[in-house]
């Protein structure tokens, strides 16, 4: 297995873009070289939404409906008598859509088997906030529509937005601070400085 390919290849790195630009949904890629007839993993769930690209050789999937009792994601037992309730056979060019918590397990065929799996994380109550805190503050009106405890008329501004703005962007963890286009901006100077564009 190869994590974070998007850091490493161009066309990928495209793609995880698109994706995170169309979902909100921080995308990544793993790319999962099989020898033939094995896979990179036993049966398992993930707690992602992933999209798989094969680009080489064939891979032989099941899928399975959900595991009652199975929740967390990681490896699965299929339960006594159960039968995937999908199999297929992916050939270069095609894809694919794995769902969160859908077991699977993924087989080369008779030949060396490359696939890219493109993750879709889910959206986080944090990333929401992150994405949308300046809009909404910059949007507060410049004074304080709250009336006093007593029924009066505020007297003054109690706040600033740009003072709570400030405050509330240093308090934020550090990967909410870099808007996503200057986070690609500096990933691909990053990549261009370490020669792996």
């Amino acid at each position: 297995m190869l994590y974070r390919v998007q850091e490493f290849h161009p066309a990928i790195r495209r793609v995880c873009r698109l994706l995170q630009s169309r979902t909100g949904r921080l995308a990544e890629a793993v790319a999962f070289l099989s020898p033939p007839g094995q896979g990179a993993l036993s049966l398992h769930q993930d707690k992602v939404d992933v999209i798989v690209l094969q680009t080489s050789g064939t891979k032989r999937w099941r899928i399975f409906g959900h595991f009652e009792g199975q929740d967390e994601p990681g490896l699965v037992t299929v339960p006594e008598g159960v039968q995937p309730a999908h199999r297929l056979t992916l050939t270069p060019g095609d894809t694919c859509y794995m769902p969160a918590g859908r077991p699977h397990q993924a087989l080369s065929g008779d030949d060396w088997s490359l696939h890219i799996s493109v993750t879709a994380w889910p959206v986080e109550p944090a990333q929401v906030l992150s994405s949308n805190l300046n809009r909404v503050l910059s949007d507060l009106p410049g004074t304080d529509l709250h009336t006093r405890w007593d029924g009066g008329s505020p007297t003054r501004r109690p706040w600033s937005t740009r003072r709570t703005r400030r405050r509330a962007m240093k308090e934020a963890p550090r990967e909410w601070r870099l808007p996503p286009s200057q986070a690609h901006a500096a990933q691909d100077r990053l990549v261009g400085l370490l020669g792996l564009a």
